[in-house]
């Protein structure tokens, strides 16, 4: 069996040279695979008892053990080890295959006698060694049947042996040379192939690499005895050192790593603060050695790598649960180490039976994590790469998009001058017709003001000084009229800049009534025709009112030279829901609630098709008597507020145009003019997402598909307050929509909705100009108070 100490110093000594948690689990499942090998040494020396003499040893009788077991076994304390040696009459070599040996002597016995003496261990000068070999080889002479080993305690007794001839031994020590050679250099060409890809991309997650590979390697250095051999033969405290540096950049540069390889700052805060916790806490452990190598801080810097180890591959577990394609990279790289380091270890404490792969299999293991590595950073170079040339393709694409928006933008200011010359062209040509009215009236207010004023006059020498107020009054009254008169014509004629507001059509047509009463002849009568006052609320268009005259204006006029200046006009301002109606001037369908405007005449009706009444310089007068743009410019004013026109024949005789505006609602106490691009591709969640922004006052525009939605907001981009659209559609994601509207509008607010909000990207979001993510099911109050919250903002 093997013999320990059950106390402090004896779990620091275990602790001191193990740099992963499992080696200390495996060291202790050692100790029974030990006992069942039957092991049978001297009791441990006790403390401040000297050093027992070879002659002392001899004396014993208890030792038996049999031949060919490969390994001491395993235990802390000072003791005494013997193994048989088979008869042989040539030098052999025996080789502790093992160069983490702090201090042990070695006695070669023939019948009791000491035949040679080697002290060894790695606390001496690599040059004190009787063979140069990374482990511990000594020449046994002839006739040695027996090999003593007095080991000081200081490290774990793990002694794999090997019992071979000096051919045979150099021909392994060459081999093994030459495998490390060629791990080495290859390690080193990879730290040099990634440095360059740092000082290309300047990404540090390269030369995060480099430096936990860097700390790899001098842990390797250490651990398989070549940093003893070539870096540093004759000063065993470097060997000290560098276990320290090693191990301490191990554990940081792990921790590092798992930060940037799995995106951790990006998904969790408390996870991003405990690696860097972590972090802090081995340095500090790592710098408390390296001041006072202690057993006590060497057992806290193993306790604080085991911790850092553990939990960097827990959490490789937990994001490759989520099925992470870093998480799972990660874990499996990390494992491959863990792997080939146990199985190392394992061999040493002769668990397994040792070979070549096993000897090298922390090698073996660490070249595969480090290879996996460089393959995941390979493709993080790659990815760069596309996304660089995506971000220019998107960037040529927004270039072209922009040049084809500016030559719309141009052709639609140019489109809206026209219409707007067209407009007034049509006003005058309206105001020569409206001045035959006028003057009707203008004359009547003359004849009235100057009637009276010669009455007046007269009743002045009379000193009747009643009538004469009398007659002063109606003066006054026929100037006022006179007044109002003009004021109305000024109103219409003017030619100011479009300034649209929320207007009631209600009241606007009660305003447009008084001025067609006094521009048309009194043959022709007008009546119209208001909803009740409870209907009023829903006459809100948001839109200039001169536009809204004019097309009355235009409309009564025709209707008025249709039947020759005698007969009724009927105007009618009512509310109604359409089913597939034909639009006479653009030719489409249309449904839903409109704001209905109808003009009604008793003249002779639309003779022949009524769709080419819209069409400008279409006329169906007698040459010189019309110019055929007033219901062009009809058409042009209902279509800009997205309405449309139908036109037919009465039954009991005459025309009827019904004009169709969309409805503005304003109710009571809630801001105007707040109109909600929506994006939603489930009809379901669509409608209720309508009837929830409907509910609040908010004007909705429902798109089903990206497509789509760019197309709309393109054609009218600042007619929209806010968009709210969801992430993952057929023909594209929410997000890119989001990025092309936020290009053409940077200041629109965006609300992104999604069934799974945890594999959205934070750095996206805030590129693409998203303000804020709703996971679905949707709360309603939340999402209506950040609606109103945006709009206010």
């Amino acid at each position: 069996g093997v013999l320990h100490k059950s106390s402090a110093n004896s779990a620091a000594r275990i602790l001191r040279k193990c740099a992963w948690l499992w080696v200390f689990v495996a060291a202790v499942a050692t100790n029974a695979a030990a006992d069942a090998l039957q092991f049978e040494h001297l009791p441990p020396i006790a403390a401040g008892q000297p050093a027992m003499e070879i002659g002392d040893v001899l004396q014993h009788r208890e030792w038996r053990r049999g031949e060919g077991v490969a390994s001491f076994g395993y235990g802390s304390s000072v003791q005494w080890l013997r193994y048989a040696i088979p008869r042989h009459d040539t030098i052999v070599i025996f080789a502790v295959n093992n160069p983490w040996l702090f201090q042990f002597d070695v006695y070669a016995v023939a019948d009791g006698e000491v035949l040679r003496h080697y002290p060894s261990g790695s606390n001496l000068p690599f040059r004190q060694r009787p063979l140069a070999t990374t482990g511990f080889a000594f020449p046994i002479p002839a006739g040695a049947n027996y090999v003593y080993i007095r080991d000081s305690g200081e490290s774990a007794a793990n002694y794999p042996v090997v019992l071979e001839t000096p051919a045979r031994y150099s021909a392994f020590s060459t081999r093994l040379m030459a495998f490390l050679g060629m791990y080495y250099g290859i390690v080193l060409i990879m730290i040099l192939y990634h440095l360059a890809l740092f000082f290309g991309t300047r990404d540090r997650t390269y030369i995060v690499f480099c430096m936990y590979a860097a700390s790899l390697v001098t842990f390797l250095t250490v651990a398989d005895g070549t940093g003893s051999m070539f870096l540093w033969p004759d000063n065993p405290e470097m060997q000290q050192i560098m276990l320290v540096v090693g191990w301490a950049g191990l554990s940081f540069f792990v921790l590092e790593l798992s930060l940037r390889f799995l995106h951790v700052a990006r998904r969790s805060i408390t996870l991003t603060r405990v690696h860097r916790l972590l972090q802090l806490a081995g340095l500090g452990a790592a710098v408390l050695v390296a001041i006072s190598p202690t057993a006590l801080f060497y057992s806290i810097l193993t306790a604080m790598s085991a911790l850092v180890l553990t939990f960097v591959l827990a959490n490789s577990i937990f994001f490759s649960a989520r099925r992470l394609p870093n998480g799972i990279l990660f874990l499996i790289a990390n494992g491959m180490f863990v792997a080939g380091s146990f199985a190392h270890i394992l061999m040493l404490f002769s668990v397994i039976a040792p070979n070549p792969a096993l000897h090298h299999s922390i090698h073996i293991g660490s070249m595969l994590e480090l290879a996996l590595f460089s393959i995941a950073l390979g493709r993080r170079v790659r990815d760069s790469e596309r996304a660089r040339w995506q971000a220019f393709r998107r960037s040529q694409d927004l270039t072209r998009r922009n040049k084809e928006l500016s030559a719309a933008k141009a052709l639609a200011e140019e489109h809206r001058q026209l219409q707007k010359s067209l407009q007034q062209a049509q006003k005058l040509k309206t105001l020569g017709q409206l001045a035959g009215g006028f003057a009707h009236d203008f004359n009547n207010i003359l004849a009235s003001i100057l009637g009276f004023t010669e009455l007046a006059r007269d009743r002045s020498s009379l000193g009747d000084q009643a009538k004469l107020l009398r007659y002063l009054d109606e003066i006054e009254h026929s100037g006022q009229r006179g007044a109002k008169l003009v004021r109305q014509l000024l109103v219409y004629s003017r030619n100011s800049p479009s300034e649209p507001e929320q207007l009631n059509l209600a009241e606007t047509l009660q305003q447009t009534e008084a001025l067609l009463r006094g521009s048309l002849p009194a043959t022709v009568e007008i009546h119209t025709h208001l909803p009740a006052k409870a209907a009023h609320n829903a006459m809100y268009m948001h839109m200039d009112p001169e536009q809204i005259q004019q097309v009355l204006v235009n409309l009564c006029v025709n209707a008025a030279e249709a039947m020759r200046n005698r007969g009724k006009i009927d105007i009618t301002l009512d509310v109604t829901e359409l089913t597939n109606l034909h639009c006479t001037s653009c030719m489409s369908r249309f449904s839903g609630e409109y704001i209905s405007l109808k003009v009604e005449d008793t003249g002779e009706g639309i003779a022949g098709n009524a769709d080419r009444l819209f069409t400008p310089f279409e006329t169906s007068k007698t040459a010189g008597q019309g110019t055929g743009l007033g219901l062009s410019v009809v058409h042009g004013i209902v279509h800009e507020h997205r309405g449309h026109i139908h036109a037919g024949n009465r039954v009991e005789g005459g025309a009827r145009f019904t004009i169709y505006l969309p409805p503005h609602p304003q109710p009571l106490g809630s801001k105007q003019g707040k109109s909600i691009l929506l994006i939603e591709d489930d009809p379901s969640v669509a409608k209720y997402l309508e009837t929830l922004l409907e509910e609040n006052a908010f004007s909705t525009t429902h798109a089903q598909m990206p497509t789509q939605a760019l197309e709309t907001f393109v054609a009218n981009p600042h007619n929209f307050d806010l968009v709210i659209t969801d992430y993952q559609m057929p023909h594209g994601t929410g997000l890119e929509l989001a990025e092309d509207i936020h290009a053409l509008r940077p200041d629109l607010p965006v609300i992104l909705t999604t069934g799974n909000a945890n594999h959205i990207d934070a750095h996206d979001l805030a590129n693409a100009g998203v303000a804020s993510v709703f996971e679905k099911p949707l709360n309603s109050d939340q999402l209506v108070a950040k609606i109103h919250g945006l709009l206010a903002g």
